[in-house]
């Protein structure tokens, strides 16, 4: 009954915030300026029913026929969710013409497109390095152009430099489907069919602490002599949520550190037990204070003491970026 009033109270919350939004919106809008009449869905981040394992989210009726009416009416909506990334969507009638007809929408699909992130590794052959790096550039540059990109960023690892990792995250995973149709990235494909020792490794990733794009696009000052950090952890069965709620408490105390330009945790698409963070410091030393920085302490204590494999430092990886190189 309490799950029930809970999903009830989030669906009213819908419908008032979308309410108040486009009241504040008239109210705001200013004598002799032509007001932009836009309105914010805000859509449910819960995908389960407490510890139930029942899946919930939003019926699409309760979205499509709203948005049907104020789209007729000339406002523009945007989809919001408290977590980010795509509502989940627990039911839908497409027997409903309203149903279909948002289906069919492009404006519609591009609201509600699901964001995605992708690690990609290859391993290449020492004497075609800078050849991949060079393709991989190019691949780097082109993304961070599109407007959906939220992030693109190519790294070396320090101590193994035939190893080259590309971090992508989109809001649109249409638009990171048709990126990865053209022509830098067959490029990519075409020298990787020859050029790496190993085959090509791709793994999504779901962030767990999101941030907006201009968080993800900050860059080091001109100065600065950037390190990133990717650590990736395989928690032992059952310690799971252990490792989020300690991350979940640092992670502000982390993004406050003044050498941090980027940190984030997340969770390894299809394997709830393993994680990757993603860290950016400003140089070494920010490096190091990190590390005896006192909230990090409980962190170190799960990894010391509840992860698959010891020691920790075995999935840690250092990276040297080389695109897309900017600096303030």
């Amino acid at each position: 009954m309490a799950t029930e009033l809970s999903v009830l109270s989030e669906r009213i919350m819908t419908v008032f915030t979308a309410l108040f939004l486009l009241g504040t919106m008239n109210v705001w809008g200013e004598p002799g300026h032509t007001m932009r009449k836009k309105i914010w869905f805000v859509a449910t981040s819960h995908d389960q029913k407490g510890n139930t394992g029942e899946s919930t989210g939003f019926y699409l009726s309760e979205v499509s026929h709203p948005w049907d009416e104020l789209v007729k009416a000339g406002y523009e909506i945007d989809f919001v969710s408290p977590k980010g990334g795509k509502a989940p969507i627990t039911g839908f009638d497409l027997n409903d013409p309203v149903n279909k007809k948002s289906g069919e929408d492009k404006r519609y699909r591009s609201k509600t497109d699901e964001s995605v992130a992708v690690l990609t590794r290859y391993e290449v052959k020492k004497e075609y390095r800078n050849l991949f790096r060079k393709a991989i550039r190019r691949y780097v540059k082109r993304a961070r152009a599109r407007e959906t990109n939220i992030m693109a960023e190519a790294y070396r690892e320090q101590d193994h430099s035939s190893v080259l990792w590309v971090v992508e995250r989109w809001s649109s995973q249409s638009d990171f489907n048709r990126m990865r149709a053209g022509s830098r990235y067959k490029l990519l494909q075409l020298l990787a069919g020859k050029k790496l020792n190993q085959p090509t490794r791709e793994i999504a990733i779901k962030d767990l602490e999101p941030v907006s794009k201009s968080d993800w696009r900050r860059v080091p000052e001109k100065q600065d002599k950037p390190i990133t950090i990717m650590l990736f952890v395989d928690s032992q069965p059952g310690t799971e949520a252990n490792f989020k709620a300690v991350y979940h408490t640092a992670m502000p105390q982390f993004r406050a550190e003044p050498g941090v330009i980027n940190y984030q945790l997340s969770q390894v698409e299809g394997d709830n037990a393993r994680f990757v963070t993603y860290e950016k410091f400003r140089n070494e030393e920010a490096f190091q204070y990190h590390l005896n920085f006192p909230p990090i302490q409980p962190v170190i204590d799960y990894l010391n003491t509840s992860i698959k494999q010891q020691p920790f430092q075995t999935g840690l990886h250092r990276l040297i970026e080389f695109a897309p190189m900017k600096r303030k």
